[in-house]
């Protein structure tokens, strides 16, 4: 069975937390040998346990700082992503960019990222989609970000496993959001969201071919600030069309050689 991993975080060599946590047994300690000095030399009693009071004090606010900083510090790490995934996007990238030739490279003209999909537990229906790329071409959400499969192009093909194209109706920001509430299944507040500059898209699935019922374990998402995506009279349009379909089929051959097995590399 072919499975895309979940996005991991790559692991940092130092930690903020351990530093915070030597921290800690340097202020004990200092406060301890001091609280001893003083015990020694004769000092009042409200000295000695003065300073010693203040050394637990000091330690116990450093320990309980420990967690915020392992959290804000997991939070901050970058996403790993697969060489072979970035390689295969940048390269579809580049190519939708030599067809439509200088005007395509207007950052943010093309913008491309694939998204794994997350299906039910009984394997009965796709249920999620998360972002396991970072977008390629131009400013995006980052990785790791979480879409229903009822909503979006990237839904719809993750439902139906069929290619997908299309282009935006309305040009006012306003009117655009609204099509994403009553055509693309959008909640108010999720088409709040969207980036108003996109318009055109691509979806193509990406299939776990060894699992015998074809079942989309990726959708690769292509969108454009212009039509050109979504209007098949264009003349760029089908062989836009067939870059994708071909850079999918490249990409499924890797994912099913790198992830192909029972497990979850």
């Amino acid at each position: 069975m072919v499975e895309l991993p979940e996005p991991s975080r790559r692991p940092w060599r130092f930690r903020s937390w351990i530093a915070a946590l030597l921290q800690v047994f340097l202020a004990f300690g200092v406060a301890l040998l001091l609280a001893l000095r003083l015990y020694g030399s004769g000092e009042s009693w409200y000295q000695y346990w003065g300073v010693l009071l203040l050394g637990v004090v000091s330690a116990a606010i450093g320990v309980f700082a420990i967690p915020e900083l392992r959290s804000r510090e997991a939070s901050a790490r970058p996403f790993h992503e697969p060489a072979f995934i970035a390689g295969v996007l940048q390269s579809l990238h580049q190519k939708l960019c030599d067809v439509v030739g200088e005007e395509a490279k207007a950052r943010d003209f093309f913008r491309v990222a694939l998204h794994k999909v997350r299906w039910t537990r009984d394997r009965s229906a796709p249920n999620e989609l998360v972002q396991i790329s970072s977008y390629v071409g131009g400013r995006g959400g980052s990785i790791g970000r979480v879409f229903s499969c009822r909503c979006g192009i990237i839904g719809v093909c993750a439902r139906s496993g069929e290619f997908q194209f299309a282009k935006r109706n309305a040009d006012d920001p306003a009117d655009y959001r609204a099509d994403l509430v009553n055509q693309w299944g959008f909640t108010w507040d999720e088409a709040g969201d969207r980036v108003v500059d996109r318009f055109s898209w691509v979806a193509a699935p990406i299939f776990a071919a060894d699992d015998g019922n074809d079942r989309v374990v990726a959708v690769v998402y292509v969108d454009c600030a212009k039509r050109i995506l979504g209007e098949p009279e264009h003349e760029a349009a089908d062989k836009l069309r067939e870059i994708v379909f071909g850079e999918c089929q490249t990409l499924a051959k890797l994912i099913a050689r790198e992830y192909g097995s029972s497990e979850v590399q």
